[in-house]
């Protein structure tokens, strides 16, 4: 009995989905107590602006022959970190109502956990009772079989020896 409740508890799918949930609302209830902690933020951005062509005048052209039509001017590239550190210093209660529910949450997950445990407990008890009870029946109904051949062999013995009627067989 102990090997078969220790096989259907490690087996059934109610419990492991049971224990899931358990972790479930311990992982909402950290995550609702995270908010009180400080967060730091980190951001990049970097800024790229494209090439352009400045024309160039035909005055200097004019004095220079060899002057370019035009130049390329490339502008600088920008790039910015960004660093912030942030603490909740009040919700008004919210977080802290969050915090509480998430909490009663977790206990209510963990007491329906042990009521699905004691569930299977009895199922699986009840199922190897029935067993037992099937095969004890099962070996009853062998026994008066054998006891019911017995009877019909000896009531056809004193059938053959004349004591007992045909009606009697």
């Amino acid at each position: 009995l102990a090997e078969a409740v220790s096989v259907g508890l490690q087996q059934n799918p109610r419990l492991t989905a049971a224990t899931e949930r358990v972790e479930q609302a311990r992982a909402k209830y950290d995550q609702q107590r995270s908010a009180k902690n400080f967060k730091m933020k980190l951001s990049n951005t970097l800024d790229v602006q494209p090439q352009r062509d400045v024309p160039t005048s035909d005055l200097l052209r004019g004095a220079f022959p060899n002057f370019p039509e035009s130049f390329i001017v490339r502008e600088p590239v920008a790039d910015q970190f960004n660093i912030s550190i942030q603490k909740l210093l009040t919700s008004f209660g919210r977080v802290d109502s969050l915090l509480a529910a998430s909490f009663a949450q977790v206990d209510v997950s963990t007491a329906n956990l042990a009521l699905e445990e004691q569930q299977v407990r009895f199922e699986i008890k009840k199922a190897f009772f029935a067993r037992l009870q099937a095969e004890a029946l099962l070996e009853a109904r062998r026994a008066n079989l054998e006891v019911t051949r017995e009877t019909l062999a000896d009531t056809e013995a004193l059938l053959e020896r004349g004591i007992v009627a045909r009606y009697d067989l």
